[in-house]
């Protein structure tokens, strides 16, 4: 099981606020990003948290408190197709992929990815859930999956 952590907040400089803006403008919904949390976890405390985020540079893992005001919590249940440390220690440091985030909401057949090994934060999350063509999914898609059901861990 894992939890995922989506970001509903305004925080951070102009840039980042500018960049949330877009991305919940693009993809029609108020999440602009998600983090994935191996396990359960509680708002208002501190998690290890695993995404790729356009303020830290990429993929990555880090200490986080998920504060109630800027953050919703949904856990999805089942053994997931690529543990969430494995997914880091393989992944970690690669660049994020601010246009392949832009263009989810459009489904493409292919990966958009513009650079290789970039990735975004809701890829991410998908691509460690097992879910097929995991760059389809924007924070507020994957949201709207699962928690109707309709997306579970793949492991």
């Amino acid at each position: 099981m894992i939890t995922l952590a989506f970001y509903k907040g305004n925080g951070g400089n102009a840039v980042a606020k500018a960049a949330d803006r877009l991305v919940r403008a693009v993809t029609l919904s108020r999440y602009s990003h998600v983090e994935v949390i191996a396990g359960t976890a509680d708002l208002d405390a501190p998690a290890w948290c695993v995404s790729s985020s356009l303020r830290d540079g990429g993929v990555r893992g880090k200490r986080m408190t998920l504060r109630a005001d800027r953050w919703d919590l949904v856990e999805v249940p089942g053994p997931c197709f690529t543990p969430v440390n494995r997914f880091l220690s393989l992944r970690g440091g690669m660049p994020y992929d601010f246009l392949g985030a832009l263009l989810s909401p459009l489904r493409l057949p292919t990966e958009p990815r513009t650079t290789k090994g970039a990735w975004f934060c809701s890829e991410v999350a998908a691509q460690i859930m097992g879910v097929p063509d995991p760059w389809a999914y924007s924070p507020g898609r994957l949201y709207r999956a699962t928690t109707r059901g309709k997306l579970k861990c793949a492991g």
